[in-house]
């Protein structure tokens, strides 16, 4: 019901139901362990880097044989920003806003894309190769792992950092090991999270970085062929694209083949 296992991929969902402060909040964590990057993937809105773009989370689990999904960054609804899925770069316009990467050798760091020579970042290759990146932020812990009390880049407007919604974020510990956490919200069982509750569920983790998606009406987490996680006012919002993980190697084709 909550857990998956095989030499390439093991997870187990827990789900906590407390009261932070506001109401009871019920949120979930995942804990994740692959063998290779290769099991730690992303997908468009069927396969199409395009705007405004949606599906159901469900279809895209099904599409690309993922064990676990959740929501991502909306990446199709912002104009310009670091886009790098799978290997392939979309996309690469510097912003003030905080970033999150995936290299090839399963390590993760966040940085500031106006502070960065994208192009020698983008260079990478091997293991420093970038696999993924991820805008929407910020960032939640510093570089002790404990929640931050300040930021330095922008921070979206749709953040809204410190009311109470659901909220999403993938944790990191160390290459193989990461962490996706979704707190439910707008829901009679759960009020949701600030940004910084979230990152106090983070750091109870012992998460060495943890990064802010997409949430709000966005939020969910989807396993075993099922939604599990229930999403805001109990309605189903469709996606632009979602992280998953998956126990099959992915299949070889060049994801520019996909730019539509």
């Amino acid at each position: 019901e909550n857990s998956y296992t095989s030499p390439n991929l093991s997870l187990t969902i827990t789900t906590h139901n407390e009261d932070l402060g506001k109401g009871n909040v019920r949120w979930h964590v995942c804990d994740i362990y692959v063998a290779s990057t290769d099991n730690f993937r992303t997908a468009f809105a069927y396969d199409l880097f395009r705007p405004y773009v949606e599906q159901d989370i469900l279809g895209m689990m099904s599409a690309h044989n993922a064990i676990l999904a959740m929501s991502g960054d909306s990446c199709l609804r912002q104009d310009r920003s670091l886009v790098v899925r799978n290997g392939y770069v979309y996309s690469q316009y510097p912003t003030a806003a905080d970033y999150l990467l995936l290299f090839a050798d399963g390590s993760m760091k966040t940085f500031v894309t106006a502070e960065t020579d994208l192009s020698a970042l983008l260079a990478g290759e091997g293991e420093q190769q970038v696999l993924q990146s991820w805008h929407f932020g910020p960032s939640l812990l510093d570089e002790a792992g404990r929640a931050k009390t300040d930021f330095t880049a922008a921070i979206d407007k749709y953040v809204m950092y410190e009311e109470t919604h659901p909220r999403c974020g993938i944790g990191y510990y160390e290459p193989g090991h990461y962490c996706l956490l979704l707190a439910e919200g707008r829901l009679e069982h759960s009020v949701g999270v600030t940004v910084q509750e979230l990152e106090q569920l983070f750091e109870r983790e012992g998460c060495a970085l943890a990064y802010n998606l997409d949430g709000g009406r966005t939020a969910v987490l989807g396993f075993n062929s099922a939604r599990f996680s229930v999403q805001s006012n109990r309605a189903t919002r469709l996606q632009n694209d979602i992280v998953y993980f998956t126990d099959v190697p992915p299949a070889a084709v060049g994801e520019e083949e996909r730019h539509g």
